[in-house]
């Protein structure tokens, strides 16, 4: 359990979901005065954030309405109000405040063209140099099961099943909320259109993020996950690539970047200092990718072998296409090359390719060295990155096996970190 005290500057915090919060213990001087009932929220467009809580109170005494600056220390289970006499802060609501459960909570959510998606089931938050920020609306399956009090199997689903895109809507995603809205009024509507909505992947909120301010930019950057923030990153122009990177501990910045291939890594770390980025990687734990990133940054060699990766699909020759299909989905977890199949043999000799288009359309009976091609354009690891641009350029290939003299495999080149990348390292 994390207790995010406000006493000094925080560190980022988990998600929190509005459903998990509520009816969390409120305490004062050591004693237990009630339990939260709602938040009071300031609708800022790229996000809401969170103004004052409300308090019910047991024996039938009125409810608290206390500022969130009151707030001492915040989780889950407990939140801790620094305040003296607790009649101070009866009923003192204003008329226009926003109820974040009452109003928003099991709002219908439409799209842009005012056809009606889905239901508002739960709310996400997430804590930031001591405000509490909305930050999403969850109208997936996990959102729902949590209101059934089914907490522990979202969770299990979220482990075994990626939730579809668009589950959680980013704040930034949704409309102003409308003045008139209340317990059973008025509904949460998007900015985007029905269609768009599978397109909500964190990619695509580099574009978005870069029009932010850095303090709006920062807030939801860290909400995203480590692969998710790790897309993103790349997406981002230099300055703000620099500012987000500044903005988190080392130990965070490493994690990100060990998502990354070498060559997008030294991409990105070359938009910093030389000092800042030698610690980073010098916490990476792939000692090997960590190596590769220094070779690049350094400039000391441009062979394809420092810009490899190893995250890749490879199966045995008489696997059947039936077979592979079906372990298709858990071996491509994590991987960065999917678009192929390298078919291998015990020794990782590489003896042909199979792309996943001919994996779908062929014979479930038929074994991998029936469809895959035999006459497959590899590199030498001390190939020049030049060639391999070439080579791209020649075939339009999507990755390039990269092998040694006797035939094994040693990594793949991707196309996107030769051809792609913005630090461009061939002639």
């Amino acid at each position: 359990m994390h207790n995010y005290s406000f006493d000094n500057s925080m560190d980022p915090g988990e998600i929190l979901n509005l459903t998990e919060i509520v009816r969390a213990q409120v305490n004062v001087n050591g004693e237990e005065i009630g339990k939260i009932e709602d938040l009071l929220i300031v609708d800022k467009d790229k996000f809401a954030e969170v103004t004052h809580i409300v308090v019910s109170r047991p024996f039938g005494r009125p409810q608290l309405v206390v500022p969130w600056e009151k707030v001492k220390s915040f989780n889950k289970k407990q939140v801790v109000l620094d305040i003296e006499q607790v009649e101070g802060f009866i009923n003192s609501t204003r008329g226009s405040a926003i109820f974040l459960k009452d109003f928003v909570l099991d709002k219908k959510v439409l799209d842009s063209k005012d056809r009606e998606l889905a239901v508002v089931y739960d709310v996400g938050l997430t804590l930031t140099n001591g405000k509490l920020l909305v930050t999403n609306v969850d109208i997936g399956k996990s959102g729902l099961l949590r209101r059934m009090k089914l907490g522990w199997l979202a969770k299990l689903l979220s482990k075994s099943v990626s939730e579809e895109n668009g589950d959680r809507v980013p704040w930034i995603y949704i409309e102003p909320l409308p003045e008139n809205i209340g317990s059973f009024r008025g509904d949460v509507k998007l900015k985007v259109i029905k269609e768009q909505l599978s397109d909500l992947h964190p990619v695509d909120l580099a574009d978005v993020l870069e029009e932010m301010s850095e303090e709006d930019r920062i807030a939801i950057f860290r909400e995203l996950d480590t692969e998710s923030a790790s897309d993103t990153l790349e997406e981002l122009d230099p300055k703000a690539q620099r500012d987000l990177i500044a903005s988190l501990d080392k130990e965070r910045a490493a994690q990100l970047i060990n998502e990354m291939t070498p060559g997008q890594a030294a991409d990105l770390l070359s938009v910093l200092p030389s000092w800042e980025a030698k610690v980073i990687v010098e916490l990476i734990d792939d000692k090997e990718k960590a190596t590769k990133i220094t070779d690049i940054l350094e400039k000391q060699d441009e062979k394809v072998i420092d810009f490899s990766i190893t995250g890749y699909l490879s199966f045995p020759p008489d696997m059947t296409v039936e077979k592979a299909r079906e372990q298709f989905a858990e071996a491509a977890r994590k991987k960065a090359a999917i678009t192929y199949i390298y078919v291998i043999d015990r020794d990782t000799k590489l003896l042909g390719i199979v792309d996943s288009k001919s994996l779908l359309l062929s014979e479930g009976k038929a074994r991998l060295k029936d469809i895959m091609t035999e006459r497959v354009v590899t590199l030498s690891p001390s190939a020049t990155l030049k060639k391999a641009s070439e080579l791209f350029a020649r075939y339009l290939f999507r990755a390039l096996p990269v092998t040694a003299r006797d035939g094994k495999i040693v990594g793949i080149l991707l196309y996107r970190d030769v051809i792609a990348l913005r630090h461009r390292y061939v002639e």
